[in-house]
């Protein structure tokens, strides 16, 4: 070369950077599959919530309905405000195990309907990997619905 070095002497250090280069794409790969499982469970896990606090609705009977005028009982179907009432009830119950999801399980919608219930929550998913120099970023917004026949 005309400086007097090798052809070698100029690669010196360019590999480096592409290591470096390689480590910062795996890691973030890694991450970005780590928020996204994250994600993913939280999801699970509100559907269980939805699946405990259906359960627990469907067993307020509506005693008119049961009872019925005349002798002719409907049979088992749930109470409207009893079931909602059961919901809410149930969701406070379970907001430190089962129902702790996120930054907290929101009671959307509770239908009573036949001998089934029908109940709705949502959460906002958590991020835990996302440094606080990011800002707020934006996190998904997660919904189950689930249902529990009276039995």
């Amino acid at each position: 070369m005309a400086d007097g070095g090798t052809a070698e002497d100029a690669e010196d250090g360019r590999i480096a950077l592409l290591v470096v280069g390689l480590i910062a794409v795996v890691l973030a790969l890694v991450l970005a599959g780590t928020a996204i499982t994250v994600v993913h469970v939280q999801d699970r896990r509100l559907l269980a919530c939805a699946d405990r606090v259906a359960a627990a609705a469907s067993n307020v009977v509506d005693a008119g309905a049961y009872y019925g005028g005349e002798g002719r009982g409907q049979g088992l179907v749930p109470s409207p405000s009893g079931a909602r009432a059961a919901a809410g009830a149930a969701l406070s119950e379970l907001a430190g195990s089962t129902c702790s999801v996120g930054r907290g399980v929101v009671l959307e919608e509770v239908t009573a309907r036949g001998g089934e219930v029908l109940v709705t929550v949502s959460a906002v998913a958590d991020l835990p990997l996302v440094p606080p120099a990011l800002g707020p970023v934006p996190a998904p917004a997660l919904v189950a619905t689930s249902s529990a026949r009276t039995s």
